[in-house]
């Protein structure tokens, strides 16, 4: 796997304020059409965990066998409908092989283990209560979660179950790719830089 430098990532990732209540309507992203190609996933992610509640991160895998570059994509977290709260754009030059993953964390609290992240943000505490997607290059949705309806990122008829409060060391993890949140993740322990076992279907 080809990893960026572990560093803050300054350029390419836009925050939102929470309490200005800022909309970004227009940035909605388009939702893939047709099933999804079973290739680049939101792994699994957590919106707290021993280090507080801003020990966070995102995990995006591959479970394809071809190696799938990620540059130019991004994840955003939105909080409703309108409502975008981070948006981090993945470098250029990133390339993930069969079963490798890629980690974005909060950089204000992120426990580790050390050596597993290749993006950070800052300045900003995730709320349990999300939507996330994966945005390839040209604004169409390639992956996506939510643990709560009306945002852009539901995929089914049912969000996924939203990481209970406190510090316990766990994350909201895949474990299928039916494309229904409510049966594809489950409250798991938290396992950043190693994939979880996802069944295709």
């Amino acid at each position: 796997m080809r990893r960026s430098l572990t560093a803050l990532i300054a350029v390419g990732i836009t925050v939102l304020s929470l309490a200005t209540g800022a909309t970004a309507a227009s940035a909605a992203p388009n939702a893939a059409a047709g099933p999804q190609d079973f290739a680049l996933v939101i792994d699994q992610f957590a919106t707290s965990g021993p280090g507080g509640q801003s020990d966070q991160y995102i995990q995006i895998q591959n479970i394809s066998q071809a190696a799938r570059t990620l540059s130019g994509f991004s994840v955003d977290a939105w909080l409703s409908q309108s409502v975008r709260a981070l948006s981090v754009t993945i470098p250029v030059g990133v390339t993930l092989y069969q079963n490798d993953v890629y980690v974005i964390a909060n950089a204000d609290a992120f426990s580790g283990p050390p050596g597993v992240v290749n993006q950070y943000w800052s300045g900003i505490a995730l709320p349990s209560r999300l939507g996330l997607c994966l945005m390839g290059p040209t604004n169409a949705r390639v992956d996506a979660v939510a643990t709560t309806p009306g945002t852009p990122c539901q995929m089914g008829a049912t969000p996924a179950a939203a990481q209970p409060p406190g510090n316990a060391p766990d994350a909201v993890v895949r474990h299928s790719n039916t494309g229904d949140n409510g049966r594809d993740f489950h409250i798991g322990f938290r396992t950043p830089g190693t994939p979880s076992h996802v069944d295709p279907f």
